[in-house]
């Protein structure tokens, strides 16, 4: 079970985590359907926001105008990210 590249997590980081993955070993748990369970959160929730931010969009479309698209092709392409991540 990997806890993170170098660059993108500190040492005190992974140990916390490796920490955190002991402990739910111990209660009797399999951490890696944990860690499976939270990214399926994670994606889940991403998506809520994305859902949550095209309907303000469509409930202000007529506000907003010129940058419209920008906004909405902005919100397309952090969820595209988001989806990524989360997998």
């Amino acid at each position: 079970m990997g806890l993170g590249s170098y660059p993108a997590a500190t040492l005190q980081e992974a140990r916390q985590e490796a920490q955190k993955w002991r402990e739910i070993v111990r209660v009797g748990k399999d951490p890696i359907e944990g860690r499976e369970r939270q990214r399926h959160e994670a994606e889940r929730n991403l998506h809520l926001l994305a859902n949550i931010a095209r309907d303000v969009f469509e409930a202000r479309k007529a506000e907003l105008k010129g940058w419209a698209v920008v906004f909405i092709a902005r919100i397309a392409h952090i969820a595209k990210a988001g989806e990524s991540a989360c997998r």
